[in-house]
């Protein structure tokens, strides 16, 4: 059983990249909103978008698609190089941006990225909109990286506010059935899964999340996180996050939910440095797993 790695919007903060309060910040502002930002910067995160907007959630979705569209420094190129030598056949990130494809070797365009798209599987317009069966796949690696909360190059599928969350989670709990169905009758028949879909990744395989804070607006990935503990006991999630940024009430809930808190690994205020550590660690803990 070879592992996934998990990625979140950290490892491009680490290097200086916008936060999603920066983003949502800039939206708002824009909208020239009679009352200030930091008026209503304590609602949820779903929350904050539909305010920012006035709820035209849409085109807050092709601002971001331009405003996310950076080039990766070296440095943070480097980082990601060492993510790529990791022995996993899938990258999942809730992350618009394409960093890990430009890391590995893509050019930084909207046509040079929609080249790499592949569909696991033939499905309707809707469900390519989830991005369930979307990925995209360098040349230069032996990758399958899944969006799954939609990226810059198609801003229509770009999932903010919980309007967008919801219908996500729908989705997923609609294809749930029919993904348990193949994993029952390969484990029956020992047979190699098929995989169409990141959600099929997440569940059968031992997941390492590093970068992503995993916050309670979050609500398919933590409804997944449940369904995992429920109906695939004997695999894990590592849940790398310096001690200091998990609080009391999440730390709880990821202990309820059987997740491996990895909070311990160095950290003296450089996200960077706690990174690597986790990398290493996870090295460590996929070899385990061949």
């Amino acid at each position: 059983m070879s592992g996934v790695v998990f990625l979140g919007n950290g490892i491009n903060r680490a290097f200086n990249q916008a936060s999603w309060t920066d983003l949502v910040k800039n939206i708002y502002e824009k909208n020239n909103s009679e009352l200030p930002y930091n008026e209503k910067s304590s609602l949820p995160m779903p929350m904050q978008i539909i305010v920012a907007t006035g709820d035209k959630v849409d085109k807050a979705m092709q601002d971001i698609s331009v405003a996310l569209n950076f080039n990766i420094t070296d440095e943070q190129k480097n980082f990601i190089e060492s993510i790529l030598e990791l022995p996993v056949k899938n990258i999942i990130t809730a992350n618009y941006t394409f960093e890990i494809e430009q890391t590995a070797g893509v050019r930084n365009s909207m046509h040079s990225y929609r080249k790499i798209r592949k569909l696991t599987k033939k499905c309707s317009a809707k469900d390519e909109k989830f991005n369930l069966f979307k990925t995209y796949e360098p040349k230069s690696c032996d990758k399958r990286i899944w969006h799954i909360h939609g990226d810059i190059a198609t801003a229509s599928s770009i999932i903010m506010g919980n309007y967008y969350y919801g219908k996500l989670l729908r989705e997923i709990q609609d294809y749930l059935p029919s993904f348990m169905r193949r994993y029952t009758y390969s484990r029956k028949n020992n047979t190699e899964l098929t995989e169409y879909s990141w959600v099929d990744s997440f569940l059968s395989k031992n997941v390492y999340m590093l970068g992503f804070g995993l916050d309670f607006n979050e609500s398919d990935i933590w409804w997944l996180i449940c369904c995992k503990k429920r109906h695939f006991p004997d695999t894990k999630i590592y849940f790398y996050q310096p001690s200091k940024d998990i609080s009391d009430e999440q730390r709880a809930l990821l202990k309820a939910y059987a997740v491996e808190i990895i909070d311990f690994l160095p950290f003296d205020n450089s996200y960077i440095e706690f990174y690597n550590c986790a990398i290493d660690d996870i090295k460590t803990k996929l070899k385990g797993e061949n």
